[in-house]
């Protein structure tokens, strides 16, 4: 391993004692982070869509309706393509099946998430919307997934915990669009972000850096966040552009430290 990743894995190993505690206790833990996940999404009651949702700022460019918040979408699948390079040119290396086919699944979201959300924002309404939600539901599940595979799971349990991952995923979406309850979403997201930093932080991985995955969310984060004043970042920039198309630009770039993941990968590296 050279000078800079052993500075890495020092940092991590200090800024995670708890990786000392009985691998019982951390399990246990990483339990509860989820139960009290799912807890407290299920106590805030009933979630339904909020149709202003719909109502973006204005991007129509080139006579094209809602161009900016279409095209924008283009990230997506150039980060997507990568990212699946990235792995075929590793896939031994990093495990196959075991740790890679998460990380196939996340960069097959990314690609899907380019027409899911180019069509939804081309008409934006509900029933178009779950085609934009259905893949973002593989990133999350995948994103668990892939810590879960490298760090706690035996080689044999990764694929059905992936595929049980992805199930759920589209199963939210199914229970938003026909129920109109978007809490078992919303527990897709806490599971793929919340979860998935907890066990990064509790157990050593071989591929997925902590330091990486803590990037992959702050950078989702602050796209979610231009999303959330998606008309207030296109008044105060006098309409050049809008928050939401920030916002896809901000997400692909969420899938840059995956890659990192994969072609900084040291095999003769210890577990971080």
């Amino acid at each position: 391993m050279d000078a800079p990743a052993r500075q890495a894995s020092r940092r991590e190993a200090t800024l995670t004692p708890v990786r000392n505690w009985p691998r019982g206790l951390r399990i246990g833990l990483l339990i509860g982070v989820a139960v009290f996940l799912v807890s407290a999404v299920l106590a805030l009651g009933g979630a339904s869509q909020n149709q202003a949702f719909h109502a973006f700022a204005n991007t129509d460019a080139f006579g094209i309706a809602h161009f900016g918040n279409v095209a924008s979408n283009l990230p997506y699948l150039v980060v997507g393509l990568i990212g699946l390079g990235a792995v075929r040119r590793r896939w031994i290396e990093i495990g196959g099946w075991a740790v890679g086919g998460p990380f196939v699944a996340l960069f097959a979201g990314f690609a899907l998430v380019t027409f899911g959300s180019a069509s939804y924002h081309a008409a934006p309404t509900d029933a178009s919307l779950a085609w934009d939600r259905a893949p973002m539901t593989i990133i999350f599940g995948a994103g668990l997934a892939m810590v879960l595979a490298d760090r706690v799971l035996p080689r044999r349990a990764a694929p059905p915990m992936l595929l049980a991952l992805l199930l759920f995923g589209l199963a939210a979406v199914v229970a938003w669009r026909y129920a109109d309850d978007l809490r078992l979403y919303r527990i897709d997201q806490g599971l793929g972000t919340l979860v998935a930093l907890s066990a990064a932080a509790l157990f050593p991985g071989r591929v997925t850096h902590l330091g990486l995955a803590l990037a992959m969310v702050a950078i989702f984060g602050a796209a979610t966040m231009c999303e959330a004043f998606d008309r207030e970042i296109y008044t105060a920039l006098g309409g050049a552009v809008s928050g939401h198309v920030i916002k896809h630009l901000g997400a692909a770039l969420a899938g840059v430290p995956a890659i990192l993941m994969i072609t900084r990968f040291d095999v003769g590296a210890s577990r971080s």
